[in-house]
């Protein structure tokens, strides 16, 4: 395999100003902070180390960690935050390390088994299908078409498929309905097809959702879906904590009642089954589960119709008469439950079935007695239903347990994991507190001639009545200097349609906003309209990426501190200060840090790019910890004077 100064003499000769990478990238541009990094990455390969990453935009950090796993001759998973990274590394990185080092690279993508097509399910569906809409029967001629001819069985060939189409989810392959072997399909199955290609694959690509759920598998002693490897790359690291309290949560809905019935109903299609007693129970538990949702819908505070409505579950949340219509639901799940095995025996479909009763009714009796205070439980309404969810206050152990303890090498890279040069917040979030390797490096492109920061000074807090009409008044000021070209980012709805609205007849743009169109359709009219201006929120604060003239101003409202209000955030605030910290120092401002850093990463996204990132928050210099921000943003010039905003896109 050769010796460490060997691969990194291998790694200057890859990334140098005249390296293999020279010859193999259109618009190369040496990086010395690409090297520091590959020369790091490379180290921790070799040496079973645990590293932290920060690497600025326009690093190429991708290339910088995908070189040296090759040199390593490890097989290592890759974990992305979004599915956007997930294709560019696999179509758009591979592809020009393969130019550069001269051979085919064998890399698999694998995403949620629900973006897969299930053969035998399809197949089933085709038979006894019934729709809706109108609308699904037409979409669903394409599916058959497209399932004809398709040898990946990935829902994302069908580019016009909704991502809402309901009958998707009749026919994609999920952990509750599948075989395994015992399936007539396995051997043509899509999603064994990929998992055979990882198994021999040197890289296995996926996001964080997909990757938790093979090591939450793999801990429970399963054989989990990721084939076995020597080392791990977290890419968007900065999304972990937040992914994982997903992940380790607990979530109950009438929906996920609902497709169970469903499930039952079809398997007893299938193999030509009626019995009575199945289907009055099945009728029944779809009473019991109305009675217990609907008790719920009609509940103070979320009856109001066509509003999304989040609180938090305390002790006495469920009145006697709803935790009696919540104990008839579990008793008649467990009915149905008995009733199948009498009809089935222990048939797979019967054991998968029954395993899924015992986790509804064990997630429907958790949230609704609440026995363990490390976790925050919420009740939530979004549009016509009721999610009940308990969430782990601090994922440390899982994260020792399923993680820490299992994989021996760990690279951890995003552009933002620092707050004011510190990784600290970022690895007590996520529990990590053993040794560590750690480096900062700064972004590729020139941001001290390229961009400048304006936060004007006099302008009233975000608190005052004024705020509003001020932040209309400035971001008019500042499109007008910069043509368009802008994107507004919002910490809350309200203020975007206010200033939105105010500033619609005001500013000779087109004016686009967040809700008119899906977000892709926003972006790409973002993009060809170059003087455009798109009014967005927190969805917008990441995965935009949109280089060249079309985007020269971004502007944020105010520092994105997260809303107490927020039920889990309200918790964590309260269960920080109970570990005797201050949660503001410790929890609420670093993490606004870190969103306010990825808010600033849409502006430069290539080497071509320049212009002005304004925050139109007076906190910054009216309050003490202003300066953290400062510090964690201090690659770019700042002003406060409007003048030099006009002057720079003169």
């Amino acid at each position: 395999m050769g010796s460490p100064s060997d691969k990194n003499g291998k790694i200057e000769e890859f990334f140098g100003k005249k390296g293999l990478l020279s010859n193999a990238l259109a618009g190369y541009e040496f990086r010395a902070g690409q090297i520091d990094m590959a020369s790091e990455v490379l180290s921790a390969l070799t040496g079973e180390k645990y590293l932290l990453v920060e690497a600025g935009t326009g690093t190429g950090k991708t290339l910088a960690y995908l070189y040296p796993i090759l040199l390593s001759g490890k097989r290592v998973v890759i974990s992305t935050g979004t599915k956007n990274l997930q294709d560019q590394i696999i179509d758009g990185d591979i592809p020009i390390i393969e130019r550069a080092f001269g051979r085919k690279i064998k890399a698999v993508k694998l995403k949620g088994r629900n973006n897969y097509l299930c053969i035998r399910r399809f197949s089933r569906f085709v038979r006894q299908g019934t729709f809706e809409f109108k609308n699904d029967n037409k979409m669903f001629k394409v599916i058959e078409e497209w399932a004809k001819k398709t040898e990946t069985g990935d829902r994302a060939e069908i580019e016009s498929l909704p991502d809402n189409f309901a009958p998707w989810y009749e026919i994609a392959s999920t952990p509750d309905s599948c075989y395994g072997q015992k399936c007539f399909h396995f051997d043509e199955c899509f999603v064994n097809r990929i998992r055979r290609e990882a198994q021999s694959a040197e890289i296995v690509v996926v996001n964080h959702h997909l990757f938790l759920a093979d090591l939450g598998i793999k801990t429970s002693g399963g054989m989990g879906v990721l084939p076995n490897y020597e080392a791990l790359v977290l890419d968007e690291a900065h999304n972990l904590e937040k992914v994982s309290t997903s992940h380790f949560g607990i979530t109950i809905s009438p929906y996920r009642i609902e497709e169970l019935i469903r499930d039952i109903l079809s398997e007893m299609a299938a193999e030509g089954v009626t019995n009575k007693d199945v289907l009055n129970n099945t009728k029944k538990l779809a009473e019991a589960t109305d009675t217990f949702f609907g008790a719920l819908m009609k509940k103070k505070g979320f009856s109001k119709k066509g509003e999304n409505v989040k609180k938090r579950m305390l002790k006495g949340f469920f009145t006697p008469d709803e935790i009696k219509k919540a104990e008839v639901l579990i008793s008649m799940l467990f009915i149905l439950r008995d009733r199948i095995k009498g009809l089935y025996g222990n048939a797979d479909s019967v054991v998968s079935l029954a395993r899924r009763v015992g986790e509804i009714c064990d997630a429907i009796d958790f949230v609704v007695t609440m026995p363990d205070d490390s976790y925050v439980f919420v009740c939530e309404r979004r549009g016509r239903g009721i999610f009940l969810s308990a969430f782990p206050l601090d994922i440390s152990y899982e994260m020792r347990r399923q993680l820490f303890e299992n994989i021996d090498t760990i690279i951890f890279t995003s552009a933002t994991l620092t707050v004011s040069g510190s990784f600290e917040f970022f690895k007590s979030s996520i529990g990590l507190d053993g040794q560590t390797d750690e480096i900062v490096i700064s972004g590729g492109f020139d941001t001290e001639s390229n961009v400048l920061l304006y936060v004007p000074r006099k302008l009233p807090l975000p608190n005052s009545m004024e705020f509003v009409n001020a932040v209309s008044k400035t971001v008019e000021e500042i499109v007008g200097a910069s043509s368009g070209r802008a994107l507004i980012l919002f910490t809350s709805l309200k203020n975007m349609r206010d200033v939105h609205d105010g500033l619609a007849s005001k500013l000779p743009y087109e004016m686009l906003i967040q809700g008119e169109a899906p977000k892709n359709v926003l972006l790409k009219r973002f993009q060809q309209e170059i003087e455009s201006v798109l009014f967005a929120t927190v969805s917008f604060w990441e995965g935009v990426d949109v280089p060249g003239e079309a985007l020269s101003l971004v502007v944020i409202d105010k520092l994105p501190f997260d809303s107490p209000a927020d039920p889990l955030i309200e918790a964590k605030i309260e269960f920080v200060e109970r570990s005797g910290l201050n949660p503001f120092m410790e929890f609420q401002l670093p993490r606004a840090v870190i969103s306010l850093r990825q808010g600033m990463g849409r502006l430069i996204r290539s080497d071509r790019d320049r212009g002005v990132l304004s925050v139109l928050d007076a906190r910054l210099y009216k309050r003490s910890y202003g300066k953290i921000f400062f510090e964690s943003l201090n690659e770019f010039p700042v002003t406060d004077k409007l003048h030099d905003v006009i002057d720079f896109f003169k």
